[in-house]
């Protein structure tokens, strides 16, 4: 009977055993809810700091000329003012107007445009900025909003091309 009382008492152990398991595992699959509720809320946090990079993006476009007087490039030789031109995006035309002050491209903007919002932005924003940067039209586009990104380079193309 000792003997049967034994293996009753290592069957017992192996039961808590399995039920330690059981625990950890409960354990594991709540940590990968919170995991999983943790990383859908930094999708969360990245939309709303995409969001709020988009307005301080759209503000930083205007460059004074003092901050760039030693780059010459493309609008080397047009006057002062703003200029128009249209470039083709991906739902339709794009049109860009940009300003010149001291031979600097120091603003570009968008008017119009039909392309989808969230491609659009993606190009608008770096687009805009290198050209700004670099002063010259001769930049990459941005994966994954490529028509975007063409049309609006072609738009400034274009408005540098009617300022001449």
């Amino acid at each position: 009977n000792n003997d049967v009382a034994n293996d009753n008492a290592a069957n017992n152990d192996v039961a808590s055993d399995n039920a330690a398991n059981n625990d950890v595992t409960n354990d594991n699959a709540a940590n990968n809810d919170v995991a999983n509720d943790n990383a859908a809320n930094n999708d969360v946090a990245s939309d709303n700091i995409s969001d709020s990079n988009i307005q301080e993006s759209q503000n930083n476009m205007n460059t004074s000329a003092d901050d760039q007087s030693t780059i010459f490039g493309e609008a080397t030789g047009i006057s002062d003012g703003s200029y128009t031109g249209i470039g083709e995006g991906y739902n339709n035309y794009i049109v860009v107007e940009i300003t010149i002050v001291d031979q600097l491209i120091t603003k570009i903007e968008v008017t119009d445009h039909e392309d989808d919002w969230k491609w659009f932005i993606r190009a608008y924003n770096t687009i805009s900025k290198t050209i700004v940067d670099v002063q010259s039209t001769d930049v990459d586009v941005v994966s994954g909003s490529t028509y975007s990104s063409q049309g609006i380079i072609q738009g400034v193309q274009d408005a540098l091309n009617s300022a001449r």
